[in-house]
């Protein structure tokens, strides 16, 4: 579920909104991308039994389409990682690394959507 509500809120993104925050404390939506590629890959790190150094990728001079890739790739890898977790610890951290926390930055990402453009309608996160 998480999944398809982030492919929701970033469908569609206009490259020009990827610096965009609603807020000065929140994080940009570039800024949230960098963020949960690190996270996945952290995961994936974390699960095979290697540190990770978070803020090793850096999402700043990237083009749209990279960025978006490096997500894909990444989320991918986490889940095949989780998929293939042989133990209760992996698959629980896999869900604190994955679903949990897709959930509270989606709705971050809602939030940049909508004060970047009010015609921009928050419930297509919902549909199929």
């Amino acid at each position: 579920m998480s999944g398809k509500q982030l492919q929701k809120v970033l469908e569609g993104l206009p490259p020009e909104q990827l610096e965009f925050r609603a807020n000065p404390v929140m994080m940009s939506n570039r800024e949230l991308l960098g963020h949960l590629v690190d996270t996945y890959r952290a995961y994936v790190a974390e699960r095979d039994g290697r540190t990770y150094e978070w803020g090793s990728f850096s999402p700043a001079g990237l083009s749209a389409e990279d960025l978006g890739s490096a997500y894909v790739e990444s989320r991918t890898g986490a889940l095949a990682a989780a998929q293939a977790a042989t133990t209760n610890e992996a698959l629980v951290s896999g869900l604190g690394f994955i679903v949990l926390h897709d959930g509270y930055h989606i709705g971050q990402f809602c939030a940049n959507r909508m004060a970047a453009d009010p015609n921009w309608n928050p419930y297509v996160i919902y549909e199929d």
